[in-house]
């Protein structure tokens, strides 16, 4: 069956029998079953604008995306299963507050479990709070940052503080500024890869560094502009390398969050792969929508497949 044909018999109804189809796409995409950290500096670009720095996309994610019991057990030291479960449910169920009291008021405050969890709720409370003041915004970022930043060095083989450094960093410069961002270019793609190193089948953050290499690549001559003021040498990355990414996490985790997805169809679109891209976009069109993020990616992915659809008729 063609790609139209397969387009017009696609359904909501038949999203979860995808699932099978779209992992035999990625036997077919994926060239290896292992899958090696490029290494070297990659910060060509990036876009400054508050809208488009890419960790913003996470602000979604990381509000209810589970963690594996496996992944729970691994990192447990002196705080029960049980507390840290029960943290990890309030958490899924968005009630942050509740989960930022309980975290705060444990015994074990300095244990990295609780650590990381608590700059996680931090951060979501701050991104997701309507009723916030920008002040209090930032103070929480400010908490949150210094929390996960005076853990480092006690911790530094534990990859939840290098992905949440990461992610913290990039709001933390985001609230002070484009020159503030893009000097923290290097290192938060530092923590990046060191999470990545430390946890190669983290789907979040594989995602993040498919966003970083594609938003890098995708920058306005103007943005490039700014940021060769402030980097003598700026180095380059790829749609190729973004797309690695992408097709890594969806791999490790398959249609954990609909932004990877819609990726994947952009990404296919910048490289003239319009087959590939109508795929992915029908996906996403279809995704079920479960948050604001779901809803923006269904929206896009309809207006980008009609484009893609219409380069496949030519």
């Amino acid at each position: 069956m063609n790609i139209v044909s397969r387009l017009r018999t696609f359904s909501p109804l038949k999203f979860e029998s995808v699932r099978k189809a779209f992992l035999a796409a990625h036997r077919l995409t994926v060239k290896s079953n292992t899958f090696k950290v490029n290494k070297s500096p990659i910060f060509s670009s990036l876009n400054f604008s508050r809208a488009r720095v890419p960790l913003i996309l996470l602000s979604g994610l990381f509000s209810y995306k589970k963690m594996s019991s496996d992944e729970a057990a691994k990192t447990v030291s002196k705080v029960s299963e049980e507390f840290l479960k029960k943290s990890d449910d309030l958490f899924e169920e968005q009630q942050f507050e509740e989960v930022n009291k309980m975290l705060e008021s444990s015994e074990y405050k300095e244990d990295v479990e609780i650590i990381w969890r608590l700059v996680r709720v931090k951060y979501n409370l701050a991104t997701h709070s309507s009723s916030l003041s920008d002040a209090d915004k930032k103070q929480l970022i400010l908490s949150a940052y210094f929390l996960v930043y005076n853990a480092l060095p006690q911790h530094e083989d534990h990859y939840a503080i290098h992905k949440w450094l990461a992610v913290i960093l990039n709001e933390k410069a985001t609230l002070e500024g484009t020159k503030a961002r893009i000097q923290q270019l290097e290192t938060i793609k530092h923590h990046m890869n060191k999470a990545i190193e430390l946890k190669p089948d983290d789907s979040t953050t594989l995602f993040m560094l498919g966003m970083w290499c594609f938003e890098i690549t995708d920058m306005p001559w103007y943005q490039r502009k700014i940021a060769n003021a402030i980097f003598d040498t700026l180095p380059t990355s790829s749609y190729e390398e973004a797309l690695k990414y992408f097709l890594e996490a969806e791999k490790q985790h398959p249609l954990f969050y609909s932004q990877n997805v819609l990726m994947l169809g952009k990404t296919y679109m910048r490289l003239e792969n319009y087959e590939q891209a109508a795929y992915y976009l029908e996906m996403t069109k279809n995704y079920p929508v479960k948050q604001d993020k779901d809803q923006l990616a269904v929206q896009e992915a309809t207006k980008l497949l009609e484009k893609a659809k219409s380069y496949l008729k030519k």
